[in-house]
């Protein structure tokens, strides 16, 4: 007995080592590659010189990363600096045991839930699936995109929750089992949220966890009343909030998607391809249609055959749910998952249309009822050579998977991988040649750089922030071209206003303040940035318009007009009280200028509203 005991613990530690062994291995070579993307914008403000519990929570609670900023992730960012490296390699690695623990978490999900009639799996199935979840390819652009933490975290309490009500409804004989409840949605469901608000949907998953799968299974009859009307309230009255925030922002959701160049309607149309995609890049992955870059996804501007295609065969899956919750109920709970986890993302906020991590969480749905399936097929294969060429069949599907995973990650393990990579498969992405110009921009190939923007240009006509950029380039030339600079203020109207131009243009006025852009005529700036302030759209931006009143206190003390350069500092921070770098500079210019009283009144408001900012100024000074 002991033997067999020890044969059975053996097989399980071997089992557990394979499973995080495996995509561990298989991810290993993107942990050298590059940070990407927003990144840095999102990480960089996060790296503090000490600790400090000020900072920390300042930084944590302060930052503009997402509507309710996003804490719990940004703590981690904090830490990870703090703790273990700012390196890419640092964080990444990060990422990658957390995608672990996920898949631990994941594991313990299926080993609850086949203790349930209803889902009849066995705990090497479970192994099989969790493994699946891990080394498939999609998860790369997840586990290996540092800022993309934000999305683990959230999944990861997302998954403690459900795994945490499971609990509940497991310890039926316990006085202490409502902890569980406590716990799911007091402690889980709350640092979802915090760590990306897709977190809120934790109680939509438990409701079709109940719903087509375990059905209040094994409760006693008030405490089904009690649950089942509790979480049909519970997110009715979710969906009525959403509904009501939705409705007071109309106006700046209308605006986003009238400055992106689409509609709600196109919006949706769009997002029956991309649900689609996503089903078919889980069940049949393709490299070369995976990536970052998904800005090539073609916008769907009016209803077709192919869209009406995809809707059908998408109404059809939804239909599937409830034709099957009760003959095979882990097909019906996995579809309903995929669809749970894309109400937020894929539905009428103007965000954009495609990113692979969006199917983070809805894999774990899809390999779910493909589970399903091979259950209600499993036995009809009497033959033992039909259940060996099915084993097989998994099995040589599994090393697939983990090859091309293997194959993306090695993709991801340098900037110039990457983007070779991304430039062969999305030709017309914009984004991708833009990148490719930063990149040639660091050898200083600024002849190539510019055929690069100019491509990118070709595909976004209208995009100010690829012009801004050629201008850039410009800083290393005797004069820019006259004709760059109405190009850029015709495109100031039609263009979206986004983190894109303002970063080139913070660029741009940087180099001319340390005397790095002679080929850049900073009136003609200034008379780009006036013009910005009559963008239709910056009402709705006030964090933008902060940013181009500093970039503009800049340009007038490069001009010598030190009081305007104060007054706009003021109006920066006023404009954005959240942002106080206006104001620590302000302190420091008016120092500079010897204006001591004027500089004591300034630092006293910062010590007043920021009291962190003031400490850290006094440290400088």
């Amino acid at each position: 007995m002991r033997n067999k005991l020890t044969s059975i613990s053996l097989h399980n530690i071997l089992a557990l080592l394979l499973l995080l062994g495996l995509p561990l291995g298989f991810m290993f070579p993107g942990l050298f590659g590059p940070f990407l993307l927003d990144d840095l914008q999102t990480i960089s403000p996060t790296n503090i010189p000490q600790w400090d519990w000020h900072t920390f929570w300042r930084i944590s609670l302060e930052n503009e990363t997402g509507p309710i900023g996003r804490p719990i992730a940004i703590m981690s960012f904090i830490l990870n600096h703090l703790w273990l490296g700012s390196d890419a390699f640092d964080f990444k690695i990060i990422n990658i045991f957390l995608h672990l623990f996920n898949g631990l978490l994941i594991l313990k999900l299926f080993g609850l839930l086949a203790r349930y009639p209803q889902f009849p799996t066995s705990r090497w199935f479970a192994y099989f699936i969790t493994l699946f979840w891990l080394i498939h390819p999609l998860q790369v652009s997840t586990a290996l995109y540092p800022v993309q933490r934000m999305v683990l975290l959230s999944t990861l309490f997302t998954l403690l929750g459900i795994i945490c009500y499971l609990k509940y409804r497991e310890d039926i004989k316990s006085n202490s089992r409502k902890i569980w409840l406590l716990v799911c949605y007091g402690v889980c469901l709350p640092l979802a949220i915090l760590s990306k608000e897709t977190g809120i949907l934790l109680p939509f998953y438990i409701l079709a966890l109940e719903g087509v799968g375990l059905k209040y299974y094994g409760l006693l009859a008030h405490e089904k009343y009690h649950l089942r009307h509790g979480h049909l309230g519970f997110c009715l009255l979710i969906i009525i909030g959403a509904l009501l925030y939705y409705w007071l922002k109309l106006d700046f959701f209308l605006a986003t998607f009238a400055e992106k160049g689409y509609n709600i309607h196109e919006r949706l149309l769009t997002q029956l391809h991309a649900l689609i995609f996503y089903l078919k890049q889980s069940v049949m992955p393709k490299l070369g249609q995976m990536g970052l870059f998904h800005d090539d996804f073609r916008i769907i501007r009016q209803f077709n055959p192919i869209t009406l295609l995809y809707g059908l065969v998408l109404l059809s899956l939804f239909c599937t749910i409830f034709i099957l919750r009760r003959t095979n109920p882990l097909v019906s709970l996995g579809l309903a998952w995929f669809f749970v986890a894309h109400m937020i993302e894929s539905t009428v906020l103007p965000l954009e249309m495609v990113f692979e991590h969006r199917q983070y969480f809805a894999l774990i749905g899809i390999l779910m009822a493909v589970a399903g399936i091979f259950i209600q097929v499993k036995p009809y294969l009497s033959s033992q050579l039909l259940q060996k060429i099915m084993y097989s069949f998994w099995g040589v599907l599994l090393i697939g998977f983990g090859l091309l995973c293997f194959l993306r990650s090695v993709s991801w393990s340098s900037s110039e991988r990457f983007l070779h990579h991304a430039y062969v498969h999305h030709p017309q992405s914009a984004r991708v040649h833009i990148e490719m110009a930063n990149w040639l921009l660091e050898s200083r190939s600024y002849f190539f750089a510019l055929q690069e923007l100019e491509r990118a240009e070709a595909i976004q006509p209208n995009n100010m922030g690829i012009s801004l950029h050629k201008l850039l380039i410009y800083c290393h030339s005797n004069q820019a071209p006259k004709a760059l600079y109405t190009e850029i203020q015709q495109k100031s109207f039609k263009s979206e206003l986004n983190p894109y131009s303002l970063l080139v243009l913070d660029a741009m006025v940087n180099n001319l303040l340390q005397q790095q852009c002679q080929g850049v005529d900073a009136k003609e700036i200034k008379q780009i940035i006036h013009q910005l302030y009559e963008h239709p759209y910056i009402r709705y931006k006030p964090l933008y318009h902060a940013m181009l009143l500093h970039l503009e206190a800049g340009l007038s003390l490069l001009e010598g007009n030190h009081r305007d350069s104060r007054g706009l500092l003021l109006q920066s921070y006023e404009k954005y009280p959240k942002r106080y770098q206006s104001l620590q500079e302000k302190v420091k210019l008016e120092n500079a200028l010897g204006l001591t009283s004027e500089a004591e009144q300034s630092k006293q408001r910062l010590q007043e509203e920021h009291p962190f900012a003031a400490k850290s100024i006094t440290g400088e000074l």
